[in-house]
């Protein structure tokens, strides 16, 4: 009984760490993008010498916090979440709510990551680069949001897993009135 537990604990810890150090990356990337606006700004503006890359690396920079973040905020439950109704359902409506938005959520993020998927290895095919001056194989931005989505697909997992579990839980069902008698019952 003890092995299988150990498996998902272990299991959870490597998503968690993945999902931490994805998020750590972003949070980097936040301060370089940050950096480099306002490096650009002062540039432009005050010295009126302009980089001609600073748009270029600053959209891939973006690519990069927005899909290597993702999974490391839906693991803290930092994303944009609309709450009104969900507070006012009971405890089992809600883990109910819970489970549906958490295989909505491995839907999109599986769909997503396959579409990316496909894409970036087209791009690597036929050696697709963008037409800057940069000229950055599109394989690698590409490559991003794979890596990303695969994350948000584990942690979605995770989140449905979580889901079921409360469902099924004796606990629960003692103190939601299902199973073993009324939710009074000790």
């Amino acid at each position: 009984m003890t092995k299988p537990r150990l498996k998902k604990t272990s299991l959870r810890r490597l998503v968690y760490g993945i999902n931490r150090t994805m998020g750590i990356i972003a949070g980097i990337g936040i301060f370089v993008l940050v950096f480099l606006t306002a490096t650009e700004v002062f540039k432009r503006y005050v010295l009126h010498m302009p980089t001609p890359w600073t748009l270029e690396i600053s959209q891939y920079l973006l690519v990069l916090c927005a899909f290597l973040g993702m999974a490391y905020a839906l693991q803290v439950r930092a994303h944009v979440s609309v709450d009104i109704f969900y507070r006012l359902c009971s405890e089992r409506r809600k883990r109910v709510a819970d489970l549906i938005v958490a295989f909505l959520s491995l839907s999109l993020w599986t769909v997503l990551t396959g579409m990316a998927l496909r894409q970036s290895l087209i791009y690597l095919e036929r050696h697709i680069r963008s037409e800057t001056l940069l000229a950055t194989p599109l394989f690698y931005p590409m490559m991003l949001i794979v890596i990303g989505g695969l994350a948000a697909c584990l942690q979605s997992l995770l989140m449905a897993y979580d889901a079921s579990v409360s469902l099924t839980s004796r606990d629960f069902r003692k103190t939601s009135g299902g199973e073993n008698g009324s939710a009074n019952s000790p």
